[in-house]
């Protein structure tokens, strides 16, 4: 049964799995949906912490990403004027944490927000996808 925990949380965190995989594998191992929803959430918004982390690294560093100050900040201004924060919760779990947290940091996007919306929006998908999996195993 532990092992059966490692996948989901593997699968979680994997760029190719994430919640999408990872809920509907664990209800078909029948784990309890809440526990298999709680460690899907959990282990697909590490990534996007760790990305993140690696983005201010790189930052305080004065490495590569430099460069890419002087224009983001207008960039992402006129993003969230057209879209907003509610595009980035719709769509991170369907375009990926991974590309979601990289695309919006190279943008930009002030951390607390990005994590902020991310975690939104798995959270509102690991619901959905932990009740729509119950319903169907």
């Amino acid at each position: 049964m532990v092992y059966q925990y490692v996948l989901v949380a593997a699968m979680a965190a994997s760029p190719i799995g994430e919640e999408l995989v990872a809920i509907p594998l664990g209800i078909g191992f029948d784990l309890p949906p809440i526990a298999v929803g709680i460690v899907a959430l959990v282990f697909n918004f590490l990534p996007a912490v760790l990305i993140s982390a690696l983005f201010a690294r790189a930052e305080r560093s004065g490495g590569s990403l430099k460069w890419l100050t002087r224009l983001r900040r207008e960039r992402v201004a006129r993003l969230l004027d057209r879209f907003g924060i509610p595009a980035i919760v719709a769509g991170a779990p369907w375009l990926g944490v991974y590309g979601t947290v990289a695309t919006l940091e190279m943008m930009g996007m002030r951390r607390r927000r990005i994590l902020g919306a991310v975690f939104a929006s798995l959270v509102i998908y690991a619901v959905i996808f932990t009740a729509a999996s119950a319903a169907i195993f």
